[in-house]
């Protein structure tokens, strides 16, 4: 019998199963994957320095380290208008700093199971007590039991999704809130103005790619690392081929490729958390939790930053031998109360971008709406300003735009709804009910006033798997 199980072994379930095992705790992970396969990814290798400043540990240095970053370009679909911003980011091996966290968690007394898939939870009397698990290698089933689960499974959230409603709720999955990611890591052979020149320390960003973003950042030896995250709505292309045509019609870049792919999986869920992130024995994070960065689709440092709460709530409700709902909200407070009410107050944004026309885009970054000052507090977790809604009525006066005037106030006016109702979470469950329709609302309005429609998507189903194209 373990205190906690922990699901999945990426930044957040190794740091939330570290945190946990410090605490005191008898912690067991499960993952799919080998030993020696645990951290490795292809894609969405970059995070802001602070989160190791924050956390106690070491930044990556030596083969970890691949560069560092501290400025990002974004640049307009028509490609005319251009805003640097100050934005510090460390691009890593995501393998050997896994391997670094998975270290750390071993250090602190966590058991490793590997080769072993979570195929559901164990529920009992309205308790996760548990999880049922499949050995990879022999294709045995067992059930283990724990105190605590916690899902950490990634975008497939394999525990949470499978939790009745009277036990957790979740939001549906809409397509719309989903990205498709995939890089290439290209050989830079020249120079041109859509390339980042060999002295650049940052990235470049594509605004306009079908409600998502394009990026490119020089690596060493000139290789450059070019991606994409695409959004996951019903006719969108595949995020393969802009990649390519990015590519073939830049003079600068080489048809030489080192490396080509997505994530597993290749979704990320480009969204707010979920509203209810604890149930009696049971916590999720990262991926899983829906904890992502919106407006950039990070989700590495946020994991981590999830994990720290969860793991010291866990260890404090298994040391009172309660884990209720009850007991871990903590978590949930802990979480919404600080950086998640500013990823929610993003979210606003997101939607905002993705769905405005690319002309539309073009106009906030020539007239400074979306300036280097809102780039920065984008991609540096800081609370997102445009002015007082006095003030930009009063710009967009002097130039017209009536309709993008309206919509950039009704995002305005949500994301701080939605930071300062975050800010003021619950302090127990009894007031969960209330908080969550008020939080649905504003997004529903939102969406109404921006004309956006979502659908709901089946990613367990038929289809579930995105062909690359």
């Amino acid at each position: 019998m373990y205190d906690v199980i922990v699901v999945g072994g990426g930044s957040a379930g190794l740091w939330t199963a570290k945190t946990a095992a410090e605490n005191g705790c008898k912690v067991l992970l499960i993952d799919k994957r080998a030993k020696d396969d645990i951290g490795r990814k292809i894609s969405y290798d970059s995070t802001p320095p602070y989160v190791f400043e924050q956390l106690g540990i070491p930044l990556p240095s030596g083969k970890e380290l691949d560069d560092t970053g501290d400025v990002l370009t974004v640049i307009s679909p028509n490609k005319k208008h251009r805003v640097e911003a100050a934005v510090p980011n460390v691009l890593f091996s995501r393998r050997l700093l896994g391997q670094r966290l998975a270290g750390y968690a071993a250090d602190a007394g966590v058991e490793f199971m590997y080769r072993t898939e979570v195929v559901g939870p164990v529920i009992e009397d309205g308790y996760v007590v548990g999880v049922r698990a499949r050995h990879l290698d022999s294709c045995d089933e067992e059930e283990i039991r724990a105190r605590i689960v916690v899902d950490a499974s990634g975008f497939y959230a394999v525990i949470r999704r499978k939790l009745p409603p009277e036990i957790l709720v979740q939001d549906p999955q809409y397509c719309e809130d989903g990205v498709l990611g995939y890089r290439e890591g290209r050989r830079i052979v020249g120079e041109s103005n859509d390339c980042p020149p060999p002295e650049y320390r940052g990235y470049y960003d594509y605004l306009g790619y079908h409600g998502g973003y394009l990026w490119i950042v020089r690596e060493e030896n000139n290789w450059a690392n070019i991606g994409i995250g695409v959004q996951d709505y019903p006719g969108n292309p595949g995020p393969v081929r802009p990649v390519q045509e990015f590519a073939d019609d830049n003079p600068a870049i080489g048809p030489e490729c080192m490396v080509r792919g997505s994530g597993d999986p290749m979704y990320i869920p480009l969204r707010s958390c979920q509203p209810q992130l604890s149930a009696n024995g049971f916590m999720m994070v990262g991926d899983a939790a829906c904890q992502v960065r919106p407006s950039t689709g990070y989700g590495w440092h946020t994991g981590l930053l999830a994990g720290d709460i969860a793991g010291k709530v866990a260890a404090e409700a298994v040391k009172k031998q309660d884990v209720s709902r009850e007991a871990l909200w903590d978590y949930d407070v802990g979480w919404k109360r600080g950086l998640g009410a500013i990823l929610a107050s993003f979210d606003a944004i997101r939607i905002m971008c993705q769905s405005v026309p690319n002309d539309e885009l073009d106009f906030l970054l020539a007239k400074g709406i979306l300036g280097s000052e809102q780039i920065e507090a984008l991609w540096n977790d800081k609370p997102f300003e445009v002015g007082t809604g006095k003030q930009v009525s009063s710009f967009f006066a002097g130039i017209g735009h009536t309709g993008l005037l309206l919509k950039v106030k009704s995002v305005i006016d949500s994301a701080d709804k939605l930071y300062k109702l975050f800010l003021e979470a619950p302090d127990s469950p009894e007031g969960f009910e209330e908080w969550n329709r008020e939080r649905v609302e504003i997004f529903t309005n939102l969406r109404a006033k921006l004309g956006v429609k979502v659908h709901e998507k089946d990613y367990f189903g038929e289809g579930m798997k995105h062909e690359l194209k």
